[in-house]
């Protein structure tokens, strides 16, 4: 299993660090981690696109409590921590740029056991909606696309029509959510620096933009679950709210 890291564990801070502690660990990793000090490899970018999206929601208040709530109520970050805390170590840095694909991984199984134990509530269009975005934004670009509609010579489903056509094949969360999970384990086994950092066809998104953005939605989703309304979320690109090509 790819290693999983909070964003405090990738900035090597405590979960109680004052913002300037925070801006003062990214400084010093960026001075480290830089592509340009690292022969600008693929694995050096993607890893300093990780470091910075961890800085960039941990200097953000509204961004932070999100994520705070986030690690307070998931089984899989609290599982994680509980199996690894015997080896945890302190060394700068210590996430890599695979951390994203493990946060997307958690991510995955927190929505699988919401589903298994029934505890979705009224909250179906709201998991619709990030199972949605991985599909079209992460499983598409990365050459795992649903070979149904191919095949058959359908319609890509686009927003929430996937549950809400008949000749769909898929008639449930649940139902999509495993097709979901089935082509994400392919995509992780086979993940690689020079793949995630590729370009999105038609757009000036990389594959890791996208996969940050996915974890991104699903943890200010999953952050609010239970807890009335979910206010909706802001997209870090326009690009975003556009159907792919």
């Amino acid at each position: 299993m790819r290693k999983f890291s909070t964003l405090y564990e990738i900035l090597n801070v405590p979960e109680s660090a004052a913002a300037d502690e925070i801006k003062s660990a990214f400084r010093k990793l960026a001075h480290i981690y830089h592509p340009d000090k690292n022969g600008n490899t693929p694995d050096s970018a993607a890893r300093f696109i990780v470091i910075h999206h961890a800085y960039s929601v941990l200097t953000d208040p509204e961004k932070r409590a999100e994520y705070d709530s986030y690690l307070g109520s998931s089984p899989s970050v609290a599982g994680n921590r509980k199996s690894a805390a015997k080896y945890r170590t302190s060394l700068p840095g210590s996430g890599s740029w695979e951390s994203i694909l493990a946060d997307l991984n958690f991510i995955l199984w927190d929505i699988e056991e919401l589903i298994r134990d029934n505890r979705m509530g009224r909250n179906d269009d709201a998991m619709m909606k990030i199972l949605v975005f991985i599909d079209r934004w992460v499983l598409v670009p990365s050459g795992y696309p649903d070979y149904f509609y191919e095949a058959r010579k359908m319609d890509v489903p686009i927003g929430n029509e996937i549950s809400g056509s008949g000749h769909r094949p898929y008639i449930s969360v649940k139902n999509y959510f495993y097709d979901i999970r089935k082509r994400a384990n392919k995509m992780l086994e086979k993940a690689a620096a020079s793949k995630v950092m590729s370009m999105v066809d038609g757009t000036d998104r990389r594959i890791i933009d996208c996969v940050i953005e996915s974890v991104n939605l699903a943890r200010h989703t999953l952050s609010f679950l239970g807890g009335g309304e979910i206010p909706p979320f802001s997209h870090s690109s326009p690009v975003f709210l556009k159907p792919l090509q």
